[in-house]
């Protein structure tokens, strides 16, 4: 585990066990790595072990939502 978790964020990578009886072609965490990080968060992948799944974590930085400036006065 230790090399694929080192390896897990690249493209086209595809884990061992996994290659060759789950299908596709290793493009989607790197695709999430790409976007979170183009967009100033962060993202981890945590696994207990074989067989126990993986949990990945997200961080997105929160900003204020932008409102329009209205004018406010007379419609005439």
């Amino acid at each position: 585990m230790g090399e694929e978790r080192t390896r897990l964020w690249e493209r086209f990578f595809r884990g061992e066990r996994h290659a060759s009886n789950v299908s596709g072609s290793g493009l989607g965490l790197w695709i999430a790595k790409a976007f979170v990080t183009a967009n100033g968060g962060e993202i981890e992948a945590f696994s207990e072990g074989a067989g126990r799944g993986t949990i990945v974590s997200i961080r997105l930085p929160a900003s204020e939502a932008q409102k329009p400036d209205l004018m406010v006065g007379d419609d005439g």
